[in-house]
């Protein structure tokens, strides 16, 4: 056997050692993703939109397919219907999540159109003592203004909301108290979440991303942060960002975001599920403990909810 033969054979040999390396490699990575304990999967005949994961990693709060307001027990799979209308005409739901303590939900609800308002309402987890917390008041054919996505602050007292101006047709960030009392706005541009702390509040403006310390009023420029930010994680001032490569965990740290991760998930940022095609990740929450993630995919057609478990998703450096 001549020099040059014994030379390709060893060639070939490397490259078939190689190849079952990376397969052995991609088997491992598949894994070690996150399991999902739970899922929901509805078409998007629905006008409304949004889900929510309770303190505990226990239930779950979203926008069914019958437009009504439900709550799933991740544990038994029990659901029940909370709400199937806020006010007559007042039928469709969006956006609901858990007050920190768990005991109460905050949602956004409208008629679906223009000619009907859209308020933030919150209720108790049981279905009961249903409060109103904004007024839409009536201008011309529509409403002067229009209230969506509220969020609880970290210690429950304050929820931070969208306000769509119709005269100006713009966005504003405005902060209430959990009663609905003492509202304001302080900003303009759309909320995105809660600083950790809840000192401050990250906003979305044609211009970017920037950190609004509510006490200060100062409005500062978070660099390196591309949208979508797809939803708050564990860790101080931690979010999941979509990217070309994954779901990134981002540090919003000096005004300044940086990858710290990533987080290895099901079915990643896009996927087909079933006959669903171009279905693709649209928000992450996490329970506080950190033990559960909820992830949200939608297309137009269809909406996935998958409930996995956080400690096998990368969540933790």
């Amino acid at each position: 056997m001549n020099r040059t033969l014994i030379v390709l054979l060893l060639v070939g040999l490397i490259s078939i050692v190689s190849l079952v390396g990376l397969s052995q490699t991609s088997s491992d990575s598949a894994a070690d993703r996150a399991k999902v304990t739970f899922s929901i999967s509805q078409s998007r005949s629905h006008l409304g939109e949004g889900a929510g994961i309770s303190p505990k990693g226990k239930e779950l709060v979203y926008v069914g397919e019958d437009n009504a307001l439900h709550v799933v027990e991740i544990g038994t799979q029990h659901d029940r219907i909370l709400l199937k209308e806020a006010a007559p005409g007042i039928d469709v739901f969006s956006h609901p999540s858990f007050s920190p303590n768990g005991t109460r939900i905050v949602f956004s609800a409208s008629g679906g159109t223009r000619y009907y308002p859209s308020d933030i309402y919150s209720m108790a987890v049981d279905g009961s003592d249903l409060r109103k917390l904004t007024r839409s008041l009536p201008r011309g054919d529509g409403f002067a203004e229009y209230f969506y996505t509220p969020m609880y602050s970290p210690d429950g007292s304050r929820i931070i909301f969208r306000q769509y101006g119709n005269a100006a047709q713009s966005d504003s960030v405005e902060i209430m108290s959990s009663d609905g009392s003492s509202p304001r706005k302080v900003t303009s541009g759309r909320p995105l979440f809660w600083s950790t702390d809840g000192a401050a509040a990250f906003v979305s403006t044609r211009n970017g991303v920037y950190k609004f310390e509510i006490g200060t009023a100062v409005l500062t420029p978070v660099t390196n942060l591309e949208e979508p930010v797809l939803g708050p994680l564990p860790g101080q001032d931690t979010f999941a960002v979509a990217h070309a490569s994954g779901v990134l965990r981002v540090k919003i740290q000096d005004s300044s975001a940086q990858a710290v991760g990533a987080l290895s998930l099901p079915r990643g940022v896009g996927s087909t599920q079933q006959n669903q095609t171009n279905i693709a990740l649209s928000e992450v929450s996490v329970d506080p403990s950190g033990s559960y993630m909820l992830l949200r995919y939608e297309s137009a057609t269809s909406d996935l909810l998958e409930v996995v478990q956080a400690g096998d998703s990368g969540l933790n450096p």
